[in-house]
């Protein structure tokens, strides 16, 4: 079975999810690094800077590759039984919804 991932990658919130938890961990070992003289500017401009570069590179496709992961469960359950297809989807329906894997 083939997954299909195009335009999955800019479509899903997870990765966004991840990089903002990605940058927050930047944030913090910048901040233990800088000089307190240019802080109000090198602080936020790196941490945008490593943390677009990383989330493209590595936080994306790792969020994408999940994602494939949990439809591919969700397949497997459907192929299975689809009582409990129903069952799964029906209880984590609202959860899949806020983070965008519906």
């Amino acid at each position: 079975m083939e997954l299909s991932s195009s335009g999955a990658y800019l479509s899903t919130v997870m990765s966004s999810i991840l990089a903002v938890w990605l940058a927050s961990m930047i944030e913090k070992g910048i901040k233990n690094i800088r000089p307190d003289l240019v802080k109000l500017f090198v602080v936020p401009f790196l941490t945008i800077i490593v943390t677009a570069l990383l989330t493209f590179l590595v936080v994306g496709p790792i969020a994408n590759l999940l994602t494939d992961w949990l439809s591919l469960g969700f397949q497997t359950i459907l192929n299975f039984n689809s009582v409990l297809y129903g069952f799964f989807l029906g209880a984590l329906w609202q959860v899949l919804v806020m983070f965008g894997l519906h």
